[in-house]
């Protein structure tokens, strides 16, 4: 469980590069084609990342794997409290740009975060499934900036923002819930299909 703990704060590690990436980079374009080393190093790495993880839980929904990843999301969220921070004062300029796009953040409606997250959730768990079995790196090259260039919510990544920019008040801690649940449920879709179809096709023989 330590080891695991430790691997969801090294995740948030990508995570703070990958954020600052996107902060600093002028052209939106160019920052979320270069959010994606992120995930490449947490995939290669194998360091615990909440978003990469969960979408396994129905393939081993075993007590220990399931605490695995909980733990993990709590290093995630410990790791966030850490290292922005220290982005905030080594790099305040990012801090500024963090503060903007937080307030764009949460003038959304609920049920859009959520569906957002949902979206980000499958596209996530599809470019770590392709490097997982596939052994291609492809799925995260197009899935980072999809995900970011269509407006969809990374919970991980989200947190960070909320850190960096120093916005605690409940909605933003209801925010960050509602992008974990988006997120969860829309990487349990691939996962959820195989398990119905595995079950329809028993049934017809």
């Amino acid at each position: 469980m330590v080891k695991e703990f430790i691997k969801g704060i090294l995740a948030v590690f990508c995570i703070c590069l990958g954020c600052c990436v996107y902060l600093a980079c002028e052209n939106k374009y160019i920052g979320a084609i270069l959010f994606s080393v992120a995930l490449f190093i947490v995939c290669v790495m194998k360091f615990s990342l909440y978003t990469g993880k969960i979408g396994y839980i129905l393939k081993d929904f075993s007590k220990k794997h399931t605490i695995e990843i909980l733990v993990g999301l709590l290093g995630n969220i410990i790791g966030c409290l850490i290292l922005a921070p220290l982005v905030k004062i080594g790099l305040p300029e990012l801090h500024e740009g963090a503060k903007i796009l937080v307030s764009d953040k949460l003038t959304q409606a609920s049920y859009q975060t959520l569906i957002r997250a949902f979206f980000c959730g499958f596209i996530i768990y599809i470019a770590v499934y392709m490097y997982n079995h596939k052994d291609s790196t492809g799925g995260i090259i197009l899935a980072i900036p999809t995900f970011i260039l269509s407006g969809f919510e990374h919970s991980i990544a989200d947190a960070f923002y909320f850190v960096l920019s120093m916005t605690f008040s409940f909605e933003s801690i209801l925010y960050i819930f509602i992008v974990l649940v988006g997120n969860s449920l829309g990487a349990l879709v691939v996962p959820l299909g195989e398990k119905i179809a595995e079950k329809f096709e028993k049934v017809k023989e």
